[in-house]
């Protein structure tokens, strides 16, 4: 198992990884991670997100999803069956609590493109850290985030030296931007478009030492800060 702790803008988040494991005869990993308002923004408003996947070790893709989210005075539970580990559409169960404290649930079905498969973000992680690019090589990927699908298109812009609170790092930036889908993969335009960058240790480890974005709540950034290998 290893750990790690990140900081972020107005809170903290944290993701541990469980030690390789068999269900159903399938290897499987289990990650969770919780993010957590804390300081000044919580004061305004309680933001908490707390997700475990279950991940297939022989394709790297996600085979469940389990998250609890709480934004201010909504909440939510989140539970995805993805296509087994492999490529295919999916249902998403969304369970809300009213006002009245009573429970609304939805089952809504994602559609894939054909011969693509969905990852959730402990899933992707796990596959950039592993990608090997050259300098300037693009990759696209399908990220299912909350109950939403979003496209992803990345590229590896080339090597940084980075100075983080863990010392200093040769790191590889990977440049990025998602867009949001609907059921029927088209565009939402609702949403705009978030940008964001990623830099990954360049060495064996491949920690994923920073993250900085932007999204219509205004630019997020995600610093680790502690790390407990396995």
């Amino acid at each position: 198992m290893f750990a790690s702790l990140y900081q972020r803008v107005g809170g903290e988040a944290a993701i541990a990884v469980g030690q390789p494991g068999r269900v159903d005869g399938k290897r499987i990993v289990i990650v969770s991670s919780r993010v957590e308002s804390a300081g000044v923004v919580a004061m305004f408003r309680q933001v908490r997100d707390e997700v475990t996947t279950w991940i297939h070790l022989d394709t790297g893709l996600p085979l469940s999803h389990s998250a609890h989210v709480v934004f201010g005075d909504k909440e939510s539970f989140i539970e995805t069956k993805f296509a087994g580990g492999q490529n295919g559409g999916f249902d998403v169960e969304v369970r809300s609590k009213r006002p009245s404290g009573e429970m609304a649930r939805r089952v809504l079905h994602q559609a894939m493109p054909e011969g693509q498969a969905a990852f959730d973000p402990h899933a992707v992680i796990g596959a950039l850290r592993a990608w090997k690019p050259e300098d300037g090589q693009h990759a696209y990927f399908f990220v299912l985030v909350g109950r939403h699908l979003w496209q992803n298109t990345v590229r590896l812009t080339g090597l940084e030296s980075r100075r983080t609170r863990m010392g200093q790092f040769e790191a590889l930036r990977i440049d990025g931007v998602a867009r949001r889908l609907t059921r029927g993969l088209r565009e939402d335009h609702s949403k705009e478009p978030r940008y964001y960058t990623m830099w990954i240790s360049d060495d064996e480890s491949r920690l994923p030492l920073l993250i900085k974005g932007k999204t219509e709540y205004g630019e997020v950034k995600a610093e680790m800060i502690d790390y407990t290998p396995p």
